[in-house]
């Protein structure tokens, strides 16, 4: 018996085809936000350490980081773990890590173009359009001016940025298929997001509503996958024990497992908590105000007004209903934190609401392109050009203020502190920016040995005082004034960086026009 070969139907070949037309758009919506934003942040990434656009941590991140030190609370040790394997590009490991946090923005960029594109083909079901919102969320995130900001500089918020769109692409993954592969995916990416910055606490929150309110719930009880969060999520700080016991003078906290309440206070970042809540009412509520002035800032009149309609769509679509509550969720959470945590640059806590509403801009964009009464030929490239050139008048328009490709101010200030700086001075900071960035000429850039450097308000905590000794063994510390330091050691001058007044006649301080706000 011969069996006669019987040509495919058209049935059975369009579901192939389908699978790699979704394919090839969903990575075209990745790759076109992430190419260009990688372009632009690579030309406009600082040169070297810099205190622009609120980078005052930056030279305790690169000290610890090229040092295998452990920075503040909470550590961030998959910071500096992931941070080293940038270290090749630029002898100047601060400068390597501005490129680190620029890759991180536009793999952040990609991220959420990509989960963009695939949340429009699921609920509005437009394979074409949903590629030019992926293209529009993510290009609108990259060139947002604090996102750039980010980007461009020593900081942990880049990277942070990047672990959230992975979270949302794995969740919108379970979601589409929610297999056991998926729902492993989704725990990782979760649990290190987490694991990186504690304010990923809110959106694992709506990420836990979303799988609620999701038809399948079956991950919701799957051993296997919250064994595998909490490893992933503990693993990274298994860094703090192996280096806590180092030499290096960035080590806070001296970690270790004889110390358990040392390693839980730097765990759980306990020492900043009198920061919640210490804003008086009145300057909360302001906040509250200005997080919406904010978001005008980054995407403009037309940005506000997609996001609010992104937003209504998902609440009119039933079957996307849960993500409506994982982004009403993250928002009014990072909303309400921003405005209680009385701490500096708190703006940086709303760069994960950017991101939804990003992804709401994409989704008004596919929907309202679906609604526009001409010819359907015109409206792909229409919906196309709109979201080119729209993140493109933001990236002409706040190049020039963000562009940090001549900026080292925080290197050059320390140098230029050291160097100009007495024979076996002390040198007393009390202030993050100039601490920090003394720390990366000394420590790291090897200036000036000789002098020791005394952080003011640390100067109480014996893990400290402990790490002085290790370094500055001749150095005499006082129980408990200050006024004593110079007479103990006589032979050291001592000058106070923020102050026109010091012992000997003698000061530094930073130029005050290269502070950040």
């Amino acid at each position: 018996m011969v069996l006669e070969k019987v040509a495919p139907t058209r049935a059975e070949v369009v579901p192939e085809v389908k699978v790699k037309l979704k394919f090839e758009i969903n990575w075209l919506a990745f790759g076109l936000p992430f190419a260009l934003a990688g372009l632009i942040y690579w030309l406009t990434a600082a040169a070297g350490l810099s205190w622009q656009h609120g980078g005052d941590d930056g030279g305790d991140l690169a000290t610890a980081t090229a040092l295998l030190g452990i920075p503040h609370p909470t550590g961030y040790p998959l910071y500096v773990l992931t941070g080293r394997l940038f270290l090749w590009l630029s002898p100047d490991p601060a400068r390597a890590l501005n490129l680190a946090s620029a890759f991180w923005g536009a793999f952040a960029a990609g991220l959420i173009g990509f989960s963009t594109c695939k949340l429009a083909q699921i609920i509005l079901n437009n394979k074409r359009l949903a590629l030019a919102g992926g293209c529009f969320a993510g290009l609108s995130l990259a060139f947002a001016p604090l996102v750039w900001s980010q980007a461009t500089i020593t900081e942990v918020y880049a990277l942070s940025l990047a672990l959230l769109g992975l979270t949302l692409l794995t969740l919108l993954n379970w979601w589409e298929k929610p297999n056991k592969a998926n729902a492993i995916f989704l725990s990782l990416a979760a649990a290190f997001f987490l694991s990186h910055h504690r304010t990923a606490l809110f959106t694992l929150l709506g990420v836990a509503l979303f799988i609620w309110l999701a038809p399948d719930r079956k991950f919701k009880f799957n051993p296997l996958c919250t064994g595998l969060f909490g490893l992933a999520f503990l693993a990274p700080y298994f860094y703090l024990i192996w280096r806590g016991g180092a030499v290096p003078a960035s080590n806070w906290n001296n970690i270790s497992l004889s110390q358990p309440e040392s390693l839980w206070r730097h765990f759980s970042g306990s020492e900043y908590n009198y920061l919640l809540f210490a804003a008086p009412l009145s300057q909360s509520l302001n906040r509250i105000g200005a997080s919406a002035s904010l978001l005008v800032q980054q995407f403009g009149l037309v940005g506000l007004i997609l996001g609010w309609l992104g937003l209504a769509v998902l609440w009119q679509v039933k079957v996307a209903r849960p993500f409506f509550g994982l982004a009403l969720t993250t928002i009014v959470l990072q909303v309400s934190f921003a405005a209680i945590y009385a701490a500096d640059n708190s703006q940086v806590y709303l760069l994960p609401i950017f991101a939804f509403w990003a992804i709401l801009m994409g989704l008004g964009l596919v929907w309202l392109g679906q609604k526009l009464p001409f010819s359907g030929k015109l409206v792909f490239p229409l919906m196309l050009a709109i979201a080119l050139l729209l993140p493109g008048f933001s990236l002409f328009a706040n190049y020039a203020k963000l562009d940090l490709s001549h900026n080292k101010d925080a290197e050059v200030w320390a140098k230029a502190t050291l160097s100009n700086a007495p024979p076996r001075a002390i040198l007393v900071s009390r202030a993050d920016n100039t601490t920090f960035a003394l720390w990366y000429g000394q420590h790291v850039q090897n200036l000036r040995p000789d002098i020791a450097i005394v952080e003011m308000r640390l100067l109480g905590r014996d893990w400290y005082r402990q790490n002085l000794i290790r370094i500055y063994p001749d150095l005499k510390l006082p129980e408990n004034n200050l006024d004593e330091l110079s007479l103990l050691n006589p032979a050291r001058p001592l000058i106070f960086i923020d102050s026109l007044v010091s012992t000997n006649s003698q000061s530094v301080s930073p130029n005050s026009q290269n502070l950040p706000e």
